[in-house]
């Protein structure tokens, strides 16, 4: 399974990067593997939500809980 994680750049930088997330996971012990994070089983990509319908509907995401932790879910 894998799990899709879309981040706002709020101002967006000249530069993008996602460098901080990749470091701060591997000090936790969570290593990349090709463009994702492994984390407790899960392959979880991080990616910018550069365009403006993405970043929209990252903004409108409906809040959602499930096995007691709230997450935002894009939806149609």
């Amino acid at each position: 399974m894998d799990v899709d994680i879309f981040v706002l750049f709020e101002p967006a930088p000249l530069i993008l990067t996602l460098t901080p997330i990749y470091e701060a996971s591997a000090k936790l012990g969570y290593p990349a593997e090709g463009d994702a994070i492994q984390n407790e089983g899960w392959s979880v990509q991080f990616l910018p939500a550069s365009q403006p319908l993405v970043a929209e509907a990252v903004r409108e995401a409906a809040t959602r809980e499930a096995a007691g932790l709230t997450t935002r879910v894009m939806t149609a």
